[in-house]
This record gives C-alpha cells, structure tokens and sequence, in this order.
C-alpha cells in the first residue's frame, strides 16, 4: 500500500467520525425540541407514546437522543405534540449546523419592563433550554407584578451588581456570584435594588419559553 492509499483511508475514518458525531448530534436536538413540545403541553410519556403508537420506553430513549425514530414515528409524534415536521427537523439541524453564537450575533430581546435588556446567549434554535445575559439598569424591572412562565426549571448567577429575586411571598437580595434555582412556573419578578449600579445576571430556562 503506498502512502498516498493510507492517507485517502485516514480521510475517509476521519470523515466517517465527523459524520457519526453530526448525526449523534442531530438525533439529541431532535429528541430535546420534542421533548420540550412534550413538556410545553404538560403531557406524560405514557400519554404520547399512547396516542402516537408508541411505547414508553422508546419514546423516552428517543428524546434522550438514545434512539431514531422513522418518519413515521416522527409523523405520528408531531401530529400529537400539535407541531410541524419540518420545524422540528430543521431546529435540530441549524443546532447541529451551528453550535457557536458569536457575541455579535446574539439576539436582544424586550420582554417587557422598564431598565431591562435580554440578550439570548445560547442558540435560539435549541428549545431544550435557553440562557440570556440580562442587564439591568438602576432600579431595572420586569415589573413589581409576580409573574409565571410555562418551564420546568430556572437558574439565575449574578454576574455584576445586586438582583432582588421575589419568590411567591418570599424575597432574596442576591450579590456577585450567587444564584438561585426555582421553578419558573412559581409566581416570581425581579428587580435592580440599587439606585446607582447597573445589574447583569445570567438566566436559564429549561425547556426554552420565548
């Protein structure tokens, strides 16, 4: 075999690799966005895998990414989860395409409030979960009225100044470096405590809501 025959058969393994992990990769994103569809609806496993033909333990290793599914399975799913087929695979495919969300191409978003700008971090196309770095001016608010959003699970790290975090009937002033874990579907709001500095605390939703 001469040199050049290895070096075409270390490009093909190489290629085949590359493939292997593109195609993991496109399976969990699937799996993620239609478990967050799943999550979204408020419906069970049992629930699903029962109305699309399905059984539970496959439709579990589907959306951990363990398995595929045909486009049949993926036909019946989106026709229960109330979601098109083709918005489903092309979010998987632009998350496996482009993982990387350079500074200058993060979206800034207004959600409301006064003194408060949200830049979504992570790619918006992953619906599994979604973080933003939000900033907060003086006094910066959402607003003083408690709020709910339809996710499982919020995390917040204050990055910079001071976050007044309200939980239902509870109220904790947080500083650089500490966090809180809470469910997003609690009445919560925060708000900036100081009249002076600006705030930057970063936000996790999991699965993503906006």
């Amino acid at each position: 075999m001469s040199r050049g025959d290895a070096g075409d058969g270390r490009g093909a393994a190489s290629a085949a690799r590359v493939y292997g992990r593109s195609a993991q990769q496109l399976q969990e994103n699937l799996g993620g966005h239609l478990r967050a569809a799943r999550v979204e609806r408020r419906l069970t496993l049992s629930e699903v895998a029962s109305r699309a033909g399905l059984t539970k333990g496959f439709l579990s290793q589907l959306e951990r990414g363990e398995s595929s599914a045909s486009i049949a399975s993926l036909l019946a799913l989106c026709d229960v989860l109330d979601v098109s087929i083709a918005k489903v695979l092309e979010r998987a495919s632009a998350v496996a395409a482009s993982p990387v969300v350079r500074r200058a191409d993060r979206k800034t978003l207004y959600l409301g409030g006064k003194g408060v700008i949200d830049e979504l971090v992570s790619s918006p196309h992953d619906r599994r979960f979604e973080v933003f770095e939000t900033h907060l001016e003086p006094l910066g608010s959402p607003g003083d009225d408690l709020y709910s959003l339809g996710a499982e699970f919020g995390f917040a790290y204050v990055l910079q100044g001071r976050l007044e975090f309200v939980l239902k009937d509870a109220s904790y002033i947080l500083r650089r470096g500490d966090t809180i874990t809470y469910s997003p579907r609690d009445p919560h709001t925060f708000r900036n405590p100081s009249s002076t500095r600006p705030a930057v605390v970063i936000f996790l939703k999991s699965p993503a809501v906006f």
